[in-house]
């Protein structure tokens, strides 16, 4: 604990000041943030570990038309084929998490060599 430094970032001043709280014993280890996840207020390659305890599926999602996904129409279908993601059994119009894909690619970016990403989410990677 004595070697440990401790860094929330969350997007709601209300709970940024919450925790500044409530963590106010543990204040000369700790630091909160008031930022975006899909644009991490932090260096390159500046974090040792990251967890995200289910907040993903509140991030911003973007709408898909299978029909234009062949002429990548829309930053939804750009997402879809940039990424190659599986699409084959989704409906016509469908959502893609692009934050939670720009998140990840956050993480890729603050992350140390070697470091550490624990993402965890209430829900299907099966369904839409």
């Amino acid at each position: 604990y004595n070697r440990l430094k401790y860094l929330i970032v969350d997007l709601a001043p209300a709970l940024s000041r919450s925790q500044r709280e409530r963590a106010a014993p543990h204040k000369d280890r700790l630091r909160v943030l008031t930022g975006d996840a899909c644009a991490l207020p932090l260096p390159d390659a500046s974090v040792d570990v990251v967890i995200s305890n289910e907040m993903i599926a509140d991030l911003p999602t973007l709408p898909v038309r299978r029909d234009d996904l062949a002429t990548g129409q829309g930053a939804g279908e750009a997402l879809v084929r940039r990424y190659d993601l599986p699409v084959a059994d989704a409906h016509g119009v469908f959502h893609v998490n692009a934050g939670a894909i720009q998140f990840l690619e956050q993480i890729a970016r603050v992350l140390k060599p070697g470091g550490t990403a624990y993402l965890s989410e209430f829900g299907s990677a099966t369904t839409y």
